[in-house]
């Protein structure tokens, strides 16, 4: 996504660089968006207590995300507003990092045939009820 200064109404970043999320789900109501998801790949873990876990400064990225990418309207004086309603890393691991108390940042673990399969599945349909996508 652009820097705020170089777009006139659309999604932006509240910032002066880009950003580039790995992939992203956007909601549209018109010509307004209404909701992104971001997901963005990572392949690097820690292992921790016999788990693969995801790095910290990975979900700090998802928090980056959610807090900078934001929809400009183009009316002057008017502050981008944020859109952002999910921003989780997939990996390759054992552990979910789905905060019921702040669920618009986590990370997602996509390992075939792993014990977190149905905890996984819970935690995309609360993420898609939250976007209000369901």
């Amino acid at each position: 996504y652009s820097p705020f200064n170089q777009v006139v109404t659309g999604i932006v970043v509240d910032g002066t660089y880009r950003l580039t999320p790995d992939m992203t789900v956007e909601v549209w109501q018109g010509q307004v968006v209404t909701g992104v998801i971001v997901f963005d790949a990572k392949y690097k873990t820690d292992l921790v207590g016999g788990e693969q876990k995801y790095l910290e400064k990975d979900l700090e990225t998802m928090d980056h995300y959610a807090r900078r990418i934001c929809w400009k309207s183009g009316k002057l004086k008017t502050r981008p507003r944020r859109v952002v309603t999910s921003a989780y890393i997939l990996y390759s691991g054992d552990v979910l990092a789905h905060d019921a108390d702040r669920p618009e940042v986590g990370a997602l673990p996509l390992t075939p045939d792993s014990p977190q399969t149905k905890n996984l599945v819970a935690a995309a349909k609360r993420i898609l009820k939250y976007s209000h996508l369901i």
